[in-house]
């Protein structure tokens, strides 16, 4: 419509940007490489009359325009390294498109500029804003023109195939170096650490063994155990120390020795204050110990004195002093009477019973 008409384009051109700007113009737009050279927050007549002025000091190698407020490079429509007669042509498209929102103005100015932010595709680092910069689409062989072709890389414009957290570009497989249950792993979050399950840790818990990542965090799976199998110990288990085992002197305990009795902890041994006494008193056992049974009193065969003078060739059998045979109190005389006294031995006590003298002439 402007391009057929050129009284309206030259209307358009005089108009004050905040004024005539219809509304389909762009709202927000950068002050650099977007046509507003004299930094006044519109783009106007005044802005394409200083690009003409700046474009033939620039042909004459003469000082810049007081009307440009930056730099040669910063008011580089085309970013080509100059300011020439294309950049003021596209100072009137832009300034154009920005009062008119004219549809024939942008197509022209879509040509170099994909997006239509104002920014030529040479300016622009991303010209289809679909996020990944030309440069990265160009190494990977994407349209950097088109919003749904973009690299598949994980952070493939910073960290490819790595993990980008904390601005720092992290390999794949690296574990955090602040916990070992966290690492890198681009197919679960390539913009943060990931849980590492399953592997071996230290939970710094003397107390654990077996200790494995679950859900980032390091648990011992196993408890440690204490115990050293010590009677004479106290067995605990510090989380910094690991295991203590402490003394328990003067506790009971057994040392596993039958021949043994009033067994006490000692400087964390078990220790026996006395012997087991196995003498039975009897002369017809052999009197020993056995650590595993204790006293054993076998039974011999040997001579004994069962202390009664009324038996004879005493022998120990079965445990027990046994007498062979029995003293012969018998003193032939039918006026006593015989027996024997365990103690005093034969008694031959006299008697008044009938007898015979043997004497035919007595009765």
């Amino acid at each position: 419509m402007y391009l057929r008409n050129p009284r309206r384009l030259v209307a358009a051109l005089l108009c004050i940007g905040a004024v005539c700007a219809s509304s389909g113009a762009i709202a927000q737009i950068l002050p650099l490489h977007t046509g507003d050279i004299n930094n006044d927050g519109f783009r106007n007549i005044s802005d394409v009359n200083c690009y003409i002025a700046s474009a033939l000091t620039n042909a004459q190698n003469a000082p810049d325009p007081t009307c440009q407020a930056f730099s040669d490079d910063d008011i580089d429509l085309q970013c080509d390294g100059k300011i020439d007669v294309t950049d003021v042509q596209r100072s009137i498209l832009i300034t154009l498109y920005v009062l008119t929102g004219d549809s024939e103005i942008a197509a022209l100015l879509q040509v170099k500029d994909a997006d239509l932010d104002l920014l030529h595709n040479n300016c622009d680092p991303d010209d289809d804003n679909d996020t990944y910069p030309d440069v990265c689409e160009n190494n990977f062989g994407t349209d950097q023109l088109d919003p749904l072709d973009f690299p598949t890389v994980p952070n493939a414009c910073t960290c490819p195939n790595q993990c980008e957290i904390g601005g720092a570009c992290i390999p794949n497989g690296t574990e955090n170096p602040a916990n070992s249950c966290l690492i890198c792993d681009v197919a679960i979050n390539a913009a943060d650490w990931s849980p590492n399950d399953g592997a071996p840790c230290d939970d710094g818990d003397a107390c654990t063994n077996a200790d494995l990542c679950q859900a980032g965090g390091c648990v011992g799976t196993q408890p440690v155990t204490c115990d050293d199998g010590n009677q004479c110990t106290g067995d605990v288990c510090d989380q910094v120390l690991g295991c203590v085992n402490t003394d328990l002197d003067g506790t009971p305990c057994s040392d596993g020795d039958a021949c043994t009795i009033a067994d006490t902890c000692l400087a964390g041994v078990c220790q026996p204050l006395f012997n087991l006494d196995c003498d039975d008193s009897n002369l017809c056992t052999d009197d020993s110990c056995d650590p595993a049974t204790g006293c054993v009193n076998a039974p011999n065969s040997e001579h004994c004195n069962d202390n009664n003078v009324c038996t004879l060739g005493d022998i120990c059998t079965n445990g027990v002093c046994t007498p062979a045979g029995v003293l012969n109190c018998d003193d032939g005389n039918p006026c006593t009477t015989d027996s024997c006294d365990p103690i005093a031995g034969c008694q031959n006590i006299e008697n008044t019973d009938p007898c015979n003298d043997g004497n035919a002439c007595t009765n």
